[in-house]
């Protein structure tokens, strides 16, 4: 593997991270309450009763079987909102779900990595639209750091299928060998390893969770890049 000099004056053998999105470079903290503001008392006992129907929607938009819309309707009908209110109710999962907070160090860090020559990449399973979700890190200042953008809402590929990976990576003109991948859910960890990527996890799902590296800020995505082989 051929490798090249980074701004810091070491040699840098990794060509290219791929990270996921959620949970990764941004969350929602106040996501659960918002919904429990807007939809009342009985809101999570409804999402405990009808989980299935609500992650079978979400599985459908998310490799583009149903609309963003279709599938805010959906919601919005099992959570037993009155028909004159959806508009109301689509403008209310739009807000909540684009008010993310970016963990620490994200932009700098994305700033730094692309200044020491990686490519850089995002990798999701959502029903958001790419642009979408651009828009979001445009409010972060890390929209314009990305050399791809796979979503399966667009794609019609699933994490962690090994299509997706290699689609984003085909992209990039890389080889898995050459590339990161960043997550915090088991499965996708598991699943980018099989194609041949190194895994690193960031903000575990829980302290299972097992990859080739595990780090506890993000930050420290910096030294890491320049000490893996």
């Amino acid at each position: 593997m051929d490798g090249y000099s980074s701004n810091c004056g070491r040699t840098i053998y990794m060509k290219a991270f791929l990270f996921d999105a959620c949970d990764v470079l941004y969350h929602r903290p106040r996501y659960e309450e918002d919904l429990d503001r807007f939809f009342g008392p009985d809101r999570r006992r409804i999402f405990h009763e009808q989980g299935r129907a609500f992650k079978d929607l979400q599985a459908r938009a998310a490799v583009g079987a149903l609309t963003v819309e279709g599938m805010f309707d959906a919601m919005l009908g099992l959570y037993g909102l009155p028909p004159e209110r959806t508009g109301e109710g689509r403008r209310f999962l739009r807000d909540a779900m684009a008010d993310v907070e970016f963990f620490d160090g994200v932009a700098s860090t994305l700033h730094r990595l692309k200044a020491d020559g990686l490519k850089l990449g995002v990798v999701t399973n959502s029903f958001q639209r790419s642009a979408t979700k651009l828009s979001w890190m445009a409010r972060g200042g890390i929209d314009g750091v990305w050399d791809v953008f796979v979503s399966s809402s667009e794609t019609g590929l699933l994490k962690p299928g090994p299509e997706i990976f290699l689609a984003a990576l085909e992209n990039l003109g890389c080889v898995p060998a050459d590339a990161a991948y960043i997550a915090h859910a088991a499965d996708e960890l598991a699943g980018a390893k099989a194609v041949g990527m190194t895994a690193i996890a960031f903000n575990r799902d829980d302290e299972t969770v097992q990859a080739d590296h595990v780090i506890m800020h993000f930050g420290d995505l910096i030294d890491l890049a320049r000490s893996l082989p």
